[in-house]
C-alpha cells in the first residue's frame, strides 16, 4: 500500500505541475478525476491533498472517508496516522545531514540534540 500512495502522490505532482501554467482553479478537474480513479483502482478509502505554490496554498481537499465504519469524510485538516513511513524521511533527512557535514554518524546523542535546538 505504501508504494501505491507514494506513486498516486508523484502522478499529482506531475499532474499539478502541469496545471501550475495557468489558473489553478480551471485545471482542477482532471486532477480530482485523476485522485478518483486511482482511489477506486488501488482500493485508498481515503486521501487528504494539499497544494501550494510559493509558499501559500493553492489548493486544500478531502477525498473519501477517514473511518469507513462511521463513513467519516476526509477533510483538508484530517490527521492520519503515518505508521513506520516516517522512518525513510527521517533517515534520508539524517543522511543529508551527514552529506553536509553537519554530523557524524558516530556522532553522540547529545550531538544530535544540539543540531535540532539550533534547526528549530
Amino acid at each position: 500500500m505504501n508504494r501505491l500512495c507514494l506513486r498516486l502522490v508523484s502522478t499529482l505532482l506531475v499532474l499539478i505541475g502541469e496545471a501550475f501554467g495557468q489558473t489553478p482553479e480551471n485545471h482542477f478537474g482532471p486532477v480530482e478525476t485523476y485522485v478518483k480513479s486511482e482511489m477506486d483502482r488501488q482500493h485508498i478509502p481515503g486521501l487528504a491533498l494539499l497544494v501550494s505554490r510559493d509558499g501559500k496554498i493553492v489548493r486544500a481537499q478531502g477525498f473519501g472517508f477517514s473511518n469507513l465504519e462511521h463513513r467519516v469524510v476526509v477533510k483538508p485538516e484530517t490527521v492520519f496516522q503515518s505508521g513506520s513511513v516516517g522512518k525513510q524521511f527521517t533517515a534520508t533527512g539524517v543522511m543529508m545531514l551527514v552529506e553536509e557535514g553537519k554530523v557524524g554518524l558516530d556522532d553522540s546523542q547529545k550531538a544530535g540534540s544540539r543540531l535540532l535546538s539550533e534547526i528549530c
